[in-house]
């Protein structure tokens, strides 16, 4: 009888280590299990940028939402530092799991060569690299073993849809001179990728139409008395240009101020301004009527590149789609600038939950659905 006993309890002891075996396997997998990877992410601004300050809260979510440990680290506009923030983080003895960074002005190449030889897996996310360096490093995994992927922004296309969109304000208010329609551009750097990329959009915008004239373009460098300065050189090459492409949140007010203080023209009634970017202050600039249009979208790369390496961690390995992903840029104007402004708003994501996007969580046929519709869909009512 004792010997029964005890061939009872082995039977039930391995048919329990099967069970528990069983929900380890089925909980990694279905990304409920707890999740102790981290993540280390460099701004290249700092605290107080206004799209950055959207992003890193937007990424903060993201990895509350899915479990994961982030760090934030920044740059404070010094590009330089960039580097040398990468440098310390992959010489610490409790190195990050993942590496996220753009490459700005090139600080992201050598990022990118750091966490290979310290073997951390890095992610690329808002800009990436120019055609020139995508010859030489390739893409993710092709000659890189640990740069596993990177998220990033239709630029090209924004500049594009952004140039026919105030192009459009343009037409109604028939703010030509002599029948042509001039604009000024004011950009952060002339060797950029992201930069450049935007440009082209723009160029190929002006090319498309005979009634287009490009002004003055100038380079601010991230500086506001720099896109200060620029906003009256550009005044000054042509007065009758009264469009006013900017990259950035404080190049459109540094447009607006010149305009204000320096000229009589009225921005949104004598003069137009369109931005690169979505920030709480541009959206109620365009909401004000002071900036016409803006696209924006670049802020979901982070929060989707933290979906990806929870993915990753958790075993789900993105790459079964693809390593490259894309955000396609939304146009803002005085139409949807309210529903914009809902996501603009810390206090309505508590609707947000970025689960949703994790393949992890809620696995399917047809890929991850990143974007900008997908975000706001919860936010707003009967969504």
């Amino acid at each position: 009888m004792r010997l029964k006993v005890k061939h009872l309890h082995r039977r039930l002891m391995l048919a329990l280590s099967i069970l528990l075996a069983c929900l380890v396997w089925f909980g990694g997998n279905t990304g409920h299990a707890a999740n102790n990877a981290n993540i280390a992410v460099i701004s290249p601004q700092g605290p107080k940028d206004p799209k950055w300050s959207l992003e890193l809260a937007l990424m903060s979510k993201a990895a509350a939402d899915l479990g994961m440990n982030l760090e934030i680290h920044h740059a404070n506009g010094d590009h330089g530092r960039m580097v040398r923030i990468a440098r310390e983080i992959l010489a610490r003895a409790n190195k990050p799991t993942y590496l996220l960074y753009p490459n700005e002005r090139d600080a992201g190449l050598r990022i990118l060569g750091l966490a290979e030889r310290a073997g951390v897996h890095s992610i690329m996310i808002g800009g990436g690299l120019s055609k020139q360096d995508q010859a030489l490093y390739g893409s993710p995994r092709e000659k890189y073993n640990f740069w596993i992927g990177e998220v990033l922004s239709d630029h090209e296309r924004g500049g594009h849809i952004l140039t026919k969109a105030l192009l459009d304000h343009a037409e109604i208010r028939r703010l030509h001179d002599k029948q042509v329609y001039g604009i000024h551009v004011i950009l952060s750097h002339r060797a950029d990728p992201t930069t450049q990329r935007r440009f082209r959009g723009i160029n190929a915008q002006v090319s498309e139409r005979g009634d287009v004239k490009l002004g003055y373009v100038g380079f601010a460098g991230w500086n506001y008395q720099n896109a200060v300065k620029e906003s009256e050189e550009a005044f000054k090459s042509w007065s009758g240009g009264r469009l006013y492409l900017t990259e950035s949140a404080y190049m459109a007010h540094a447009v607006f101020t010149t305009l204000s203080e320096r000229t009589r023209l009225v921005a949104g009634v004598d003069a137009m301004i369109g931005n690169f970017g979505w920030s709480k202050q541009t959206i109620s600039a365009i909401a004000s009527g002071r900036i016409s249009a803006a696209v924006g979208g670049s802020f979901m790369t982070g929060p989707a590149a933290i979906v990806l390496a929870h993915d990753h961690a958790q075993g789900f390995d993105f790459a079964r789609f693809q390593s490259s992903y894309e955000i396609k840029y939304g146009i803002a104007n005085a139409e949807n600038a309210s529903t914009i402004a809902v996501l603009m708003d810390q206090k309505n994501w508590n609707r947000l939950d970025f689960r949703f996007f994790s393949q992890a969580y809620r696995a399917t046929n047809d890929g991850y659905k990143f974007s900008i519709v997908s975000l706001l869909k919860p936010l707003i009512p009967g969504g």
